[in-house]
């Protein structure tokens, strides 16, 4: 079933088709999870959210094959259902405190500098705590800076994109931007 492209596989699992999911999730599970542990920052936060979009694609594919204002391609309105199911996350109440996802999971990639050069100790030490400190200000932004921040410097997409993603006005998004930048710069001030 892996000579089916991912539109050909959704429209499958629409009807029912098991393996058809299996497959799309065997595919895409970890870019997703990378996708939600970005707007949550928190493990446990992006499995569940991830987990919720699995199940709602399972329930809603057929309407993806029937939605005349449906995205150009599976990836795209699942990116959608991925973003939504973390909006909903974020949306529960819960006692935010920094957590030891935000202070203890860095990138796995965290031995190397942006350069692909092996660090020190003392370099891999500095870069372990710039990281946690730019996760920490991350999640106390608010949730829609936060998004808009993730999907423009994260996800690469235009702030066109990511203004009619989140369904807001250009200028909002902007202003969106901006306001994140500022209190990103305030909360960071020693390591720009």
């Amino acid at each position: 079933m892996d000579d089916y492209d991912d539109d050909s596989l959704l429209l499958k699992v629409g009807a029912g088709d098991q393996q058809a999911f299996k497959t799309l999730m065997d595919k895409h599970i970890a870019r997703y999870f990378q996708i939600a542990y970005r707007f949550l920052l928190s493990k446990h936060d992006a499995e569940d959210a991830v987990q919720e979009a699995w199940m709602r694609l399972w329930r809603e594919a057929g309407k993806w094959q029937n939605n005349s204002r449906r995205p150009l391609s599976f990836t795209a309105w699942f990116y959608r259902v991925v973003v939504n199911c973390c909006l909903d996350q974020l949306r529960r109440p819960k006692n935010v405190e920094l957590n030891e996802d935000i202070a203890n999971n860095l990138s796995e990639d965290k031995v190397y500098s942006a350069s692909n050069t092996v660090l020190t100790p003392e370099g891999l030490a500095q870069q372990s705590e710039t990281e946690r400190r730019v996760k920490a200000a991350l999640l106390v932004l608010p949730v829609r800076q936060r998004i808009a921040f993730t999907l423009f410097f994260y996800e690469g997409l235009s702030y066109q994109e990511a203004a009619s993603f989140l369904g807001v006005s250009l200028k909002a998004f902007e202003s969106l931007i901006i306001r994140a930048r500022q209190s990103l710069r305030l909360r960071l001030a020693d390591l720009i």
